[in-house]
């Protein structure tokens, strides 16, 4: 496989496998007040501090004070304890300092409002929080508490607590008491278990998160009237009751073991429920307001029935259900966007009566074996379509503009006649166009002088035994993928102005210049598995000597056409292949 250093860097492949490092990077954010110096502000963040400063210590007049992101904890002596003469404190930052504990008594502190402890090691609360009746945003994510105290009733004044990233394994009770919470966020802890909420519970709570946790069996949220942002995601629950929730406005309840789901629906937005075993989703109101819908990964037989009225939606995502036929209203939705309906059963999509406005349609993964004659007519907004592994013979004729298209890709179906194709090509400016593992054995006239757009070309796994010299009229080609055919000889590539990547495996190629196919920005060269390939080395050390080469001997292993869904994730966008 090979390298350039001047301008650019190209890997040719002559004869297993690659190997990525994936990245994983965790940013930690933590919401910091700006805090300005003056006399009762003192804003210290980020300034690698492991003792505090004598002037903030004896400021005794001092109000708010950051000391985030510092390094407190490495500390031997006690430093946070120097704060306890600071009784005048409404606002103390102490997030991102490797505090494993924190010696101070926070009765010390009646009048704080605002305390940030996120991003420590702590086990457990400091003494004294629950007794801070002033306290209205308490922050303690990321940390490893596992258990909290009992009573909270003295925190009257609490709006906002969050204590996401714990290892918190219950709820105190006492919690649902306090009339003042809005934001309660407990995201990523261990608990398995939330007791019967009382009468009048949270009653200002709008916000709760309790995605990421072990929640199992029933949970009923009846109480909390005002709720309008809920996510439970990523647990196991059976069975949600909100379907009193009248301002619902977001709910996530993605991978749980949800079968129905009962909604108010008046003043829903957003519905994201994949990962489920739903059958049904019930709406009391039409969702009128609703603008994203995920039922992605369910048991759907059939969509929703009030779908066709949610006139406000502009994503559907139904992908991965039992559907076997699909509404011929969902077409005139004309705020959709974005439909998903890839990995379904679907035999046959609805006449269309009227254009839509639709940008991106997915459909692969189904059972076409036609399109509606006028599907194109009906989508002239369109810019995406995945029509890949259906089995289509042919596309239906198309005489109206469809510029807008960027990204067709008809991966694995039966086309063998692309007649229709080419006028659909001439009424588009497509810039992906993937034609792999269908049953192509020549490429029709004016195929390329179609394709003034086109950046990427996948025709891999077909029968083609040639591609025409014409190839050099899509000038603006970058990608091109004919591995697994029948060629025999190569057109040259060497005049082609963008060119990068050209793979050329497991093909019948005998015999070749490496200067006819070797563009002058091609980076990418693979000639694997032509057995009877001949490169004459005067050739390669001509090219040796013009560019930096690195040879890369693979085995080919894996570029066979996929049988099944099984052995290919969705990999039609970003492998060709």
């Amino acid at each position: 496989m090979v390298t350039t250093t001047q301008s650019t860097r190209m890997t040719i492949v002559f004869s297993g496998g690659n190997s990525r490092s994936p990245n994983d990077s965790r940013i930690l954010s933590v919401d910091i007040n700006p805090v300005r110096s003056l006399q009762d502000e003192v804003k210290l963040s980020g300034r690698d501090l492991t003792t505090i400063p004598e002037y903030v210590r004896r400021n005794v007049h001092l109000r708010i004070l950051d000391l985030s992101n510092n390094n407190l904890g490495r500390s031997k002596d006690n430093v946070v304890s120097d704060l306890s003469e600071l009784k005048n404190l409404t606002r103390l930052n102490l997030s991102i300092n490797e505090l494993k504990s924190i010696p101070l008594d926070f009765i010390l502190f009646p009048f704080l409002e605002v305390l940030c402890l996120s991003g420590n090691e702590l086990e457990y609360l400091p003494d004294g929080i629950t007794t801070l009746h002033r306290l209205k945003r308490f922050h303690c994510d990321f940390n490893y508490i596992q258990t909290l105290p009992q009573d909270w009733s003295s925190l009257v004044s609490l709006t906002s607590l969050t204590l996401s990233n714990n290892h918190l394994e219950k709820i105190p009770s006492t919690i649902w008491n306090l009339q003042c919470l809005e934001i309660l966020n407990l995201h990523r802890n261990r608990i398995s278990i939330i007791d019967p909420l009382p009468d009048g519970a949270a009653s200002r709570l709008k916000e709760l998160r309790l995605a990421w946790n072990r929640l199992s069996g029933s949970l009923d949220l009846t109480q909390l009237v005002n709720l309008a942002h809920l996510d439970v995601s990523h647990n196991d629950l059976s069975d949600l009751e909100v379907s009193k929730l009248q301002k619902l406005e977001s709910l996530f309840v993605s991978q749980n073991a949800l079968k129905t789901l009962n909604l108010e629906g008046s003043r829903l937005r957003t519905l994201q429920a994949d990962g489920n075993g739903l059958e049904a989703i019930i709406c009391k109101q039409l969702p009128l307001y609703l603008e994203r819908l995920d039922i992605s990964h369910n048991n759907f037989e059939f969509l929703p029935e009030w779908i066709t009225e949610a006139k406000s939606l502009h994503t559907i995502s139904a992908d991965h259900n039992h559907l076997s036929h699909v509404p011929a209203e969902i077409f005139s939705c004309c705020n959709l966007m974005d439909l998903r309906l890839n990995h379904n059963f679907l035999v046959k999509l609805p006449d269309f009566l009227t254009q839509c406005h639709m940008k991106s349609l997915s459909l692969q993964y189904n059972k076409f074996e036609k399109l509606p004659f006028n599907f194109f007519w009906a989508l002239p907004c369109l810019e995406m379509l995945n029509l890949s592994y259906n089995s289509l013979k042919s596309l239906p004729v198309s005489c109206d503009s469809v510029i807008n298209l960027k990204t067709l890709l008809l991966s694995g179906n039966q086309l063998s006649d692309l007649t229709n194709l080419v006028n659909l090509l001439k009424l588009s400016r497509i810039e992906c166009l993937h034609l792999a593992y269908n049953r192509i054995k020549e490429l029709p006239e004016g195929f390329f002088q179609a394709l003034h757009f086109l950046r990427t070309l996948s025709l891999s796994g077909n029968e083609l035994q040639s591609i025409p010299s014409q190839i050099s009229k899509a000038h603006n080609l970058e990608k091109l993928y004919l591995h697994s055919n029948q060629l025999v000889s190569i057109p040259k590539f060497s005049e082609s102005d963008n060119l990068q990547v050209l793979d050329l495996a497991c093909n019948k190629v005998h015999q070749l210049e490496l200067a006819s196919i070797v563009a002058k920005d091609l980076t990418y060269l693979d000639l694997s598995a032509n057995f009877d390939l001949k490169i004459d080395p005067t050739d390669f050390q001509h090219l040796c000597c013009q560019r930096s080469v690195a040879v890369v001997d693979v085995n080919c292993a894996g570029r066979q056409a996929p049988l099944s869904d099984s052995n290919l994730k969705e990999t039609e966008i970003s492998c060709p292949w």
